[in-house]
């Protein structure tokens, strides 16, 4: 029996949790075979399935990104899916021609409406209410109306609460309109780690520390791994035809997470991969917050997020500027699940140009003047009345 020794897990949500097809009678042999369609229309689901082999590559190249820009030493958990899905939720709100090109190539087609096994999403947009006036009625999702900065953050916890079963992210909503959405996966695994078996190990960190952590263990008999000279791979089944993949690398982690893409495909192609495995993996429950500024303006190009953008399905031609962006992600491995939750935030605040109006409160609430002027003949406004108020009750 082979024993895999993972002591990194180089993974996110969405890609660590790729659905995997097999049935319990194919896991004995090498491929995983492709899933049937989801319950979508042929149309959207025809240009899911030609557009899926791009949508994985650009999950993993933006995974690739933020492992670049993380600080050594630190964890990594992001969902690609969450932040795929807000991309067309914005375009489609947009009828900005700079702006849905710049969008175009990050675009998933049918991604705001297919359904997952094992992941619940969601998706909000929150308008300010002092644009209310300006506000279309016509926008492409949810969309609610509320006071900044506290009834936004009211509806953005309900909706984490909703989606997530939890609040991960508490912080208020900046801007003016915010775009979010969420992800939650959830499975529990086919075989379930031994509770018995978990116990402190050795676990070598990214600054090359060694320290004792809570590592579990299990033999799984209808598990797959390989072992190449870069890299170590096991994959583990979840309930609802959903697989967990750890990928430890053996010696420079840079180049594993920039052909993460490859690995996943040779090892799905039963390239280097071998059955009955004895696998230790730490229990996890991390969490991170990425700001997705950068990754928005210098990799993907948007450059109109950073110069101005109007959304015309929910506010005609008023002017915005990206006044943040970010994603909140956490992910808990344990003996009996996987879990991952996310929150994408993309929020825009109207420009200088074209400022909310400021409603000043003016109270006639002690003694007071009162002038009265009428327009004449000749243009002239004439004083026709004047008064003081003492006592308003006074007759």
């Amino acid at each position: 029996m082979r024993k895999i020794w993972l002591g990194v897990l180089l993974g996110t949500l969405g890609m660590v949790t790729a659905c995997a097809a097999a049935s319990a009678g194919h896991r004995g042999i090498g491929q995983i075979p492709a899933e049937k369609p989801s319950a979508v229309t042929p149309l959207v689901a025809a240009a899911a399935r030609e557009n899926a082999p791009t949508a994985e590559k650009q999950a993993y190249e933006l995974t690739d990104k933020l492992f670049l820009a993380r600080a050594k030493g630190s964890n990594l958990v992001f969902s690609p899916y969450c932040f795929q899905q807000i991309l067309p939720l914005i375009r489609d709100n947009t009828k900005q021609a700079s702006t849905r090109q710049e969008l175009l190539p990050y675009i998933v087609p049918g991604i705001r409406v297919e359904k997952l096994r094992n992941t619940k999403t969601g998706e909000l947009i929150l308008l300010n209410k002092q644009l209310a006036r300006d506000y279309t009625g016509s926008a492409d999702g949810d969309l609610k109306l509320v006071a900044y900065p506290d009834e936004a953050l009211a509806a953005k916890k309900a909706f984490q609460m909703q989606i997530l079963d939890s609040v991960i992210d508490g912080a208020a909503p900046q801007g003016d309109l915010n775009f979010l959405t969420a992800a939650h996966y959830f499975a529990e695994w086919e075989t379930k780690f031994d509770k018995k078996l978990t116990q402190p190990r050795d676990f070598t960190n990214e600054n090359g520390q060694v320290e004792k952590v809570a590592t579990m263990q299990q033999h799984f008999t209808d598990g797959r791994g390989a072992s190449t000279e870069t890299y170590d791979l096991a994959a583990v089944w979840g309930k609802n035809r959903s697989v967990v993949y750890f990928i430890k690398p053996k010696k420079d982690a840079t180049a594993v997470a920039a052909n993460l893409d490859q690995i996943v495909k040779d090892f799905e192609q039963g390239k280097n991969s071998f059955h009955n495995i004895n696998l230790q993996v730490p229990k996890l429950n991390i969490k991170n917050k990425i700001d997705l500024k950068d990754l928005l303006k210098n990799d993907m190009g948007i450059a109109s997020f950073f110069t101005g953008v109007t959304f015309d399905k929910i506010t005609g031609k008023v002017p915005y500027v990206l006044a943040t962006a970010s994603q909140t992600a956490t992910l808990d491995i344990n003996e009996d699940y996987a879990e991952g939750k996310a929150i994408t935030e993309i929020g825009f605040r109207v420009t200088a140009a074209f400022e909310p109006p400021v409603v000043h409160d003016i109270k006639m609430d002690s003694p007071y003047f009162i002038v009265i002027k009428d327009l004449a003949d000749s243009g002239l406004r004439r004083t026709v009345f004047t008064a003081f108020v003492a006592d308003p009750a006074a007759k």
